[in-house]
Order: structure tokens, then sequence, then C-alpha cells
């Protein structure tokens, strides 16, 4: 508007002040027209931007030559928004307008001045000048789209193991194949090295008691196809129905070759599967050529049978393997193997029973024979989870419908010696390393979407967790998605961390997979795939891997540093966003998206023009710099930006340039520029926060 529709324009914001009906109107209109021309060609009444609160039944959209009048139109109801009284009847209308400005900012179709003028309409928006303070309402928890799905398998993946020390995930289906994952790219990306067959037997066993391959909670993979890989990295397993399947998978001669196998009939139904740990006290000078696994099958009769395999490197090599059975590694109470785990030295090896026994059987020597320790009866139907903790002191089970029992030396001999009595817990997990206090993290999730965290000290002592504050637990509390998160389960399937402790991951039913800060217990966010998590597991430092039911594929996603970036950015504008109505950021797709590059397309844009401003090609930042820096203050963002936060969890080297803190000092400044500008506008003292950029010494010389 020029001066002599200046009062024309005053009239139409005191008209759409008190008629707040007509300004609901206006803003559908203006959203549709924006739609229509950034976005879309047409608008049709299934669009997302269709207000269905609104009074508007026609779909008419202004033509493209009369976007200048939208323009001034928007403007115009903006001021009228930000002066009225009573704003309800117009929330709706302005959540859409929001994300109609945002879909500029991505639009092909607009010149660089309508994508400037959609920031300045932004900031007007989101930086509003009501008296609008943060509250302390619960913050919400972003939603990302992050995960990346690999397809492999023509069948439903069963079971996967990861092998750290070759950057390899193998993974095994229903299709009778293995298939070996490496990373095809720094992003994490994955792709089938090669791929084994495996042979089995096609028949229709019949399970024991307790173990049920249709039941929708986490069960055993007892059963079912189940692969292990040994420490080393060379040696593959594949267990099922009656059949043991083991490949050799590292050089042989200096030749790479992945088709040595040997297949051995057990004759029992093998129901778990898993290699004994190298011996702690084995000397590490030992030629690689000396490595001779051994493997641990059990057996629904619950037998444990002894498997020797045996490399023979001449010529192009063979591989053959040697079963032992032994009376002394056998479980007492009739019931079926369904888990074994070793301690951390590989001398104590733990078995689950159909029956909610856990026998405890020693290694005698070399030669890996065993004798039976002890019989602990912990529970009264399958053991579901069973994990020695990394030290080896503590073991951890859990049946389903009871209390998770925790077992330990007790003068020389295993005992129980605990309980977690948190009802109704399905998963768990221990963390790796201890905490700089000497202490074990285990993480337990259960059907209430909440998960605990626990700093269990060293052993001996007495556990009796009946409630939080019964442990030393490291959180103010408890882990669990925000409230406004309804479409997430409540049922927690599998928990783990990640493999520095910094972050705990949560797979639930419905396919959500949350990720929590292990320190203060806040969510960082959550993806969700629509078919229920079966386990999650974390490969490097910040890889999660994830494996969902009736799925041929394997997920996987990075928590980066930009990603945390990302996401603290997201929540810390959730309080005003809830204030201007955005309830949910899927409700406004343009703005998350928006709001999401704000930080990387505020630095590129001040990088850019920082370079030419010091070379005297440009004599001052744009006004798009001006706008998204304008933005960014409104929001408070930039001292969120310059927190020494993201470091503490990210090396150095793991830094992008627009995460780390010290590329966002120049914000401060000019936030300090912008206050100084504000005083003098108003004729009023500067704030003592304020400081001159010369010193005395500097002042009189420019003086002189």
């Amino acid at each position: 508007p020029d001066k002599d529709n200046t009062s024309i324009v005053s009239a139409i914001k005191q008209l759409l002040s008190h008629d707040t009906e007509c300004l609901a109107r206006l803003l559908q209109i203006c959203t549709r027209d924006i739609v229509a021309i950034a976005v879309k060609s047409t608008y049709t009444q299934d669009s997302y931007f269709l207000d269905t609160h609104s009074t508007i039944s026609d779909s008419t959209v202004f033509a493209t030559m009369n976007f200048p009048v939208t323009k001034i139109l928007v403007e115009i109801a903006i001021d009228a928004y930000n002066s009225a009284d009573n704003i309800t009847d117009c929330v709706y209308g302005m959540v859409n307008l929001l994300d109609a400005l945002s879909a500029c900012e991505f639009s092909k179709k607009l010149s660089n001045e309508d994508k400037q003028w959609s920031t300045e309409q932004l900031v007007k928006l989101l930086v509003s000048p009501r008296d609008i303070s943060h509250t302390s309402s619960e913050p919400e928890t972003v939603m990302l789209d992050v995960i990346q799905e690999f397809k492999g398998h023509s069948k439903q993946v069963m079971s996967y193991v990861c092998c750290e020390k070759t950057d390899r995930i193998l993974s095994i289906a229903k299709d009778d194949t293995i298939k070996i994952w490496k990373s095809s790219n720094d992003a994490g990306e994955l792709s089938v090295s090669s791929t084994l067959e495996f042979k089995s037997q096609d028949t229709d066993i019949p399970l024991p008691d307790g173990l049920n391959k249709d039941t929708p909670t986490p069960v055993p993979s007892s059963v079912l196809p189940y692969i292990a890989i040994d420490q080393s990295g060379e040696y593959i397993t594949a267990s099922k129905d009656y059949t043991v399947n083991v490949w050799y998978i590292g050089y042989v001669n200096n030749k790479n070759n992945n088709k040595l196998s040997c297949v051995q009939e057990i004759g029992r139904l093998v129901t778990h599967s898993c290699f004994q740990p190298p011996d702690a006290s084995t000397p590490t000078n030992k030629q690689p050529t000396e490595h001779i696994p051994i493997l641990l099958i059990g057996c629904i009769d619950g037998s444990v049978y002894t498997v020797i395999a045996k490399l023979d490197r001449k010529g192009e090599g063979s591989l053959n393997l040697e079963v032992r059975a032994s009376d002394n590694l056998k479980l007492r109470d009739n019931g079926a193997v369904v888990k074994m785990v070793f301690d951390e030295s590989g001398h104590t090896l733990a078995v689950g029973s159909s029956k909610g026994s856990v026998s405890l059987f020693s290694q005698l020597n070399s030669e890996s024979e065993f004798e039976l320790e002890k019989t602990l009866v912990l529970h009264e139907s399958v053991i579901q989870n069973l994990q020695f903790n990394p030290s080896g002191t503590l073991l951890t089970t859990l049946s389903e419908g009871e209390a998770i029992k925790i077992s330990g030396r007790l003068n020389g001999e295993w005992d129980k010696i605990g309980i977690i009595a948190i009802p109704n817990q399905t998963c768990f997990s221990w963390l790796d390393t201890r905490t700089p206090q000497g202490q074990h993290l285990l993480a337990c999730g259960g059907d209430k979407g909440i998960v605990y965290v626990w700093g269990i000290p060293q052993w001996p002592y007495d556990i009796q967790i009946t409630s939080q504050s019964d442990a030393t637990c490291l959180l103010d509390k408890q882990l669990m998605l925000s409230s406004t998160c309804e479409s997430v389960s409540d049922y927690i399937t599998c928990v783990c961390f990640s493999t520095d402790g910094s972050f705990v991951i949560a797979g639930h039913r419905d396919g959500t997979v949350g990720v929590w800060l292990t320190a203060s217990g806040d969510a960082l966010f959550y993806t969700q795939t629509n078919k229920q998590v079966v386990s999650v597991t974390t490969r490097g430092t910040n890889r999660i891997l994830t494996c969902h039911l009736n799925s041929s594929s394997l997920h996987s996603l990075s928590v980066t540093s930009s990603l945390l970036h990302t996401t603290r950015t997201i929540r810390y504008c959730n309080s005003r966003l809830r204030l201007l109505g955005v309830q949910t950021l899927d409700r406004v797709p343009f703005l998350q998206k928006f709001l999401t590059q704000l930080s990387a397309k505020l630095f590129k844009q001040h990088e850019c023009e920082q370079e030419d401003i010091n070379t005297q090609r440009l004599l001052n930042h744009s006004c798009i710099h001006q706008s998204l820096a304008c933005l960014a203050l409104g929001l408070e963002l930039h001292s969120l930006w310059s927190q020494e936060c993201i470091p503490e969890l990210f090396p150095s080297n793991q830094l992008t340039e627009e995460v780390n803190p010290k590329n966002w000092q120049w914000i401060n400044e000019f936030q300090k520029s912008l206050d100084a500008v504000k005083c003098m506008a108003k004729r009023s003292p500067l704030s003592d926060t304020l400081t001159a950029h010369l010193s005395e010494e500097e002042i009189d010389e420019q003086r002189s």
C-alpha cells in the first residue's frame, strides 16, 4: 500500500480486528492463494490446508497475477491478528497460514523477493508483539522421519547380529538365506555384500509349553531361525529345526572365501546357539590361525552340545565340525533350552529353561567341558531374556508377567539376591561400560511406555527395587514419550543403550522407536514405522539398527550432532508454537521443515555474506539474512545454539559447522546491535549488557 491507500488499509485493519469471523475468512482465502502459487497450480477440497472449521465452502483461488494483492492482504490480516482482542475463531486459519508461508521458502515458482517477504511475515507471526511468555508445560517430543529401510530378503527377517570388529551386519530370514551387510558410505547406508544359503527341515514341530510362535510379546528366538557370529568375525552359525550350519568367512591363503561351510544334523530340535567368547587369559600374541571357535547348541530336550569348528587351510581350505555330547551339560528340570549366554570371561554359561529356571555351568578345562554349578528356580514360566552384567558378577532374568530377577555370587555360590518389582516389565538391557562413579546402568521397559534406567553399584549389595527412589537412579524422572504423542503405543518391546551410554533407545509395539538422553531423561525424538519393533541394537557410536515383525527389511537411523541440534531447536520452539495454536508439528509439515533447516540456512547465509563483507565487496548483510536472524532471535534460539551442550555428546570431529557453538557467537553481537537500535529509537539509555566494541584507548585514538 502506498500513501494514498493508508487510510483504506487502516480501515480494513480496524474492521478485521473487531470482526474475527471476517478475519478467519480472509486468512483462509489468502492461504489458498499462497498454496496455489507456491505449492500447486490449483487448490482442491481435500488439500491439507483446508480448514474444516471455516465457514467458506467454495474453493475459489486468486489468479497468479493477483499475488501482489494477496501479499498486501496477508500483511493486513497479520497486523489485525496481532492486535485483535479475541483470536479464538482465527487460530485454525493462522496455523494454516503459517504452514503456507513456510511452504514459500521451498517453492521453485517464487522469486527470492517473494521468499524474503514470506520470511518477514513468519517473523511477524512467530515473533508476535503479543505478550506471549513461555510456559512450563511439558515439552513435546519431536517426531522425525529419519529411519531408513534397507531391502535384501524376500521373507520376514527373523534375527540379526552386528560384528563391530568387521563392521558387518548379518541377518537371517524365513527365505533360508543369510545376508551379509556392509556400510556403503559415511551416511550409514547398508548394502548386501554377499548371500549365504542354509539348510533346514521344513516340518511342523510341536513346541514345549510356554513357547508360541504367534504371540505378539517378545519371546526367545527358540525354534526360529537364529544366527550368531564369533568375536573374531570369521565364523557364522545358523540353526533351524534339527540342523546347524557353520561358515568360515575369513581368509584362506590370503584369499577371501565365503564358501567354506559345513552342515551338521544334531538329531534333536535346535532351539538356541551361541559362540563361547575367547578365554580372557589367552595370550594376545597368538596367531589368528590358532583360533578355534567353540559353539554351544541348545536343544528342545534340555541338552546342550559342544561343536568345535576345525579349519583346514591346505589348498582351497575345508571346514569340519566335531560334535560332543555331555551328560553334565543338560538341564535338570526337563525344560527346553530357550536362551544361553556366557559371562565376560567365557568361563560361566547360563542356560535359561522353558520351565523358568536358570542353570549355571562352569568350565572345567580348555577342552570346553562344563559341570553344573547350580540351578536357580527364578520364574514360573519361560525365560524371555537372560543377561550378565558387563563384569559378569550379576545375572538378570525376565519372564512374562513377572518381575526382573537379579542373581549374583553370595559366599562363592550363585543365588537370587534381588528383584526389580516394577510390574509388567517386558525387556531390559545392560550398558557395556561403567559410569565414572563405577556403576553399571540397567535399562528396563514395560507395557506402560516407561523406561527406567538404574545405576547399579558394584556387587555385593542388596537389591530390592520397588520404586524409582529405591535404587541409585541417574534420572530425575522416568523416560517416556510426552503425552502429546497420542498415537504411540505404551507397550515397549525392546530397549538398549548407545555404545557410549549417551542415549537410551526403545522400540514399541506400534513401530515407534524413541530416543532419550541417558543423563537427563529428556526425550530427544521418536520415529515411526507401521510394524512392531522386534529388536533394537546399536552399531558404532550412534547408529541404531531395528528389526520389525513381518518385515523383510532392516531399518537403520543415525543419531548425529546435526540431528540432535535440529531436535533441540524444534523442542525449544514448541511452547511458542502451541500458544499460536500449533499443538503438534505434524499439523504443519512445511513449518517443521523450515525450522529444521533454519540454523543451517542462516549459518550458510552468514558465512557467504561475511566473506564478502570482510573483503569489502558487501557493505552490510542482506535483508534475508536480517529476517532469518530476527526470527532466530525472536524464538530465543541464539541462546540455545551458543550453548556448550552437544560437544559433550559428540567428539569435535563429528560436529558439523552449524552445530559448533563457537560459530554462533556473532548472533549474540547481532542481538546487542538490535537492542542498541531500539534504545536509540526510543531515546532511552543503553542497557548495561551493551558494551562498546572499542577499548577506551581505541576510542581516544579515534577522536584524535
